[in-house]
C-alpha cells in the first residue's frame, strides 16, 4: 500500500514544468525584452526550493544564462534566444508530460483491485473492479 501512496504523492509533486510556464507567461507580460524575461523568471523560480532542486529546471536555467551571454555579445538576435530558450522548454515539457503519463500507466497497471463474489446457485459469479 505505501508503494501506491508515494505513486500518488509523485503525480501530485511532479509539476515542474507547469510551474515553470506560469512564471515565465507572467514575466512576458511585463516585457519583452529576452534579457527581462530570463531575469524575471530566474528569480521567480530561486523563490521555490523544489523547483531549485530539478536538474530539469537548472538546465532550463543554465541555457538561459547562456543565450544571455551569447545575446549580450552579439552572437545571437533577440529573438534566436527566445526561439532557443523556448525550443529547450517545450522539450523539457515533453519529457515530464511523457513521464508523468508513463507513472499514470504504471500505477493503473498495479494499482490494488477488489473482486466481489455473489453466490449463484451452485456456482459463484465475481467481478473484479
Amino acid at each position: 500500500m505505501m508503494k501506491y501512496l508515494m505513486i500518488v504523492i509523485t503525480l501530485v509533486t511532479l509539476t515542474g514544468c507547469a510551474t515553470v510556464e506560469k512564471r515565465q507567461l507572467a514575466c512576458e507580460e511585463q516585457s519583452n525584452k529576452f534579457v527581462d524575461i530570463f531575469t524575471c523568471t530566474k528569480n521567480s523560480i530561486a523563490t521555490d526550493m523544489r523547483l531549485n532542486k530539478s536538474s530539469e529546471v537548472k538546465l532550463y536555467l543554465l541555457k538561459g544564462e547562456q543565450l544571455l551571454e551569447q545575446l549580450t555579445s552579439g552572437k545571437i538576435t533577440e529573438l534566436d534566444a527566445k526561439t532557443e530558450w523556448q525550443k529547450l522548454f517545450v522539450e523539457l515539457k515533453g519529457n515530464e508530460d511523457n513521464a508523468q503519463a508513463q507513472r499514470i500507466r504504471n500505477y493503473n497497471a498495479n494499482k490494488p483491485k477488489q473482486t466481489y463474489c455473489v453466490p449463484a446457485g451452485n456456482s459463484i459469479s465475481c467481478t473484479t473492479y
